[in-house]
């Protein structure tokens, strides 16, 4: 028998957002909407998922982003959609099955692709770490499993690399892998944070970060750090900062004061 879908090309204007089942546009939402203006390119544009609405038009099911970067991007009139018939309750379920089937993508996983991709900040980011000994992994390898510069925290290596720049990030990233016993496991964000901002404010070269974190225990100062910040109701990295940075001060050739320093993230 017949499949009860079709493919088309449909006017943008005809397209309409169904509120009773479909979601708002959320501030990620929002962001990923401008990274497709952005980079638009129709080989990545999937069709749009719709149903027969009043008046004409067409109810999206799947695609709401997708249609809106391609309102956005100007000059485009047509997108290639799904045609499906359903009523208004099916178009419902429908969304919902699509929606909730889908596998989140973790964040490595996605860091990866970029870097297979050729995005320019991505390959620089996966230069520094692969230079610093920094394994970003695609899925959490269990915690008795991770080894020396293994990490999934590639969302604050990106911001590091983005706030400080890519040298104070692979002064960081080495600094940890290289001290002690490497640090196995302990490559986390709350960590990352702490220690590219002091390696930032005490202007530290590789080796006295080395120094100054051979000096101390990171994983009980991380505990410490937690206890600290549930206590005192502050987030954990800026605690870790002021507890790091008694052992940067000694070797900095900047003098930041530590409430600047934890303030400033």
């Amino acid at each position: 028998c017949a499949l009860p879908i079709s493919l088309a090309l449909l006017p943008i204007e005809s397209l309409v957002v169904d509120e009773g089942y479909q979601r708002a546009i959320t501030p990620q939402g929002k962001s990923n909407i401008i990274r497709i203006v952005e980079s638009f390119d129709w080989r990545m544009f999937s069709p749009l998922i719709v149903v027969p609405a009043e008046d004409g038009r067409w109810a999206i099911i799947d695609g709401q982003h997708r249609a809106t970067a391609a309102l956005m991007h100007g000059g485009i009139r047509t997108v290639p959609c799904m045609v499906i018939q359903a009523t208004r309750a099916e178009a419902a379920a429908c969304f919902a099955a699509i929606n909730g089937a889908v596998t989140t993508m973790q964040k490595g996983q996605m860091w990866h692709a970029r870097v297979t991709a050729g995005e320019h900040f991505a390959c620089s980011v996966a230069t520094v770490c692969a230079n610093a000994g920094v394994r970003i992994l695609k899925h959490n390898a269990g915690a008795d499993k991770y080894e020396v510069g293994d990490t999934l925290a590639v969302g604050s290596i990106e911001s590091a690399a983005k706030k400080y720049g890519l040298d104070v990030l692979y002064v960081a990233l080495a600094a940890i892998t290289r001290s002690r016993d490497g640090n196995p496991g302990l490559l986390r964000s709350d960590v990352i944070k702490a220690v590219a901002a002091n390696v930032a404010a005490y202007e530290m070269d590789e080796l006295g970060a080395i120094s100054a974190l051979n000096r101390v225990v990171i994983g009980h100062a991380l505990d410490v750090a937690r206890t600290d910040a549930i206590r005192d109701r502050v987030p954990v990295s800026s605690r870790m900062i002021e507890l790091l940075s008694h052992h940067f001060r000694g070797l900095a050739h900047s003098s930041t004061p530590v409430r600047e320093l934890a303030a400033a993230q």
